[in-house]
């Protein structure tokens, strides 16, 4: 298997164990695969596809060792997908004009955080940190990703600015924000 994104396919995802061949996924015909991710350490496997006659696209989650199903879900939302260096999955879609959603979850699929912006969100890019920002660029709240745990919102700053001034935020090289005037 290798990694990348498989948009539209119609294919079960097949791997190779000890010179053997294993379809992993057993989907049903015309089974769409939206997307295939490996985790950061090649031991699990996320796979967002759609069966022929669904309405919405399911998260499944495998175990490369034993190639075992985890868990599958349908959390009803487009968006895209992508894996953080703690076998997390991180879920990000929007929802109209200047609005997002982010989510994270772990291996076996439970909610972990959620946060709903108006204003859009920035990652860090060793995504440990999120930055949410509101509708007018005058608020953010910055949320640190590394701890997280079930029922807990990791928010560590939030700022509100003056009713004039909006802002930008960047993550410098060394991990730091940096607040932009707009």
């Amino acid at each position: 298997y290798k990694r990348g994104s498989y948009k539209g396919c119609y294919y079960d995802v097949v791997v190779s164990k000890n010179g053997k061949q294993h379809n992993i996924t057993m989907f049903r015909p015309w089974e769409e695969i939206e997307k295939v991710l490996l985790s950061p350490d090649d031991h699990y496997m996320v796979v967002r596809h759609k069966p022929q006659l669904g309405r919405s696209y399911l998260l499944s989650v495998y175990d490369l060792k034993t190639l075992r199903l985890i868990k599958r879900i349908a959390p009803g939302y487009g968006g895209d997908i992508n894996w953080n260096n703690r076998h997390q999955i991180i879920h990000q879609w929007g929802c109209g004009t200047n609005c997002g959603n982010f989510r994270i979850y772990d291996l076996p699929l439970n909610e972990l955080f959620f946060t709903l912006s108006s204003g859009g969100f920035l990652l860090s890019p060793e995504k440990d940190f999120l930055i949410q920002y509101s509708m007018f660029g005058n608020r953010i709240c910055v949320y640190n990703l590394k701890q997280l745990k079930r029922g807990f919102k990791p928010l560590v700053y939030e700022y509100d600015f003056d009713r004039d001034s909006t802002y930008d935020a960047k993550f410098t090289p060394d991990n730091r924000i940096e607040l932009l005037p707009h």
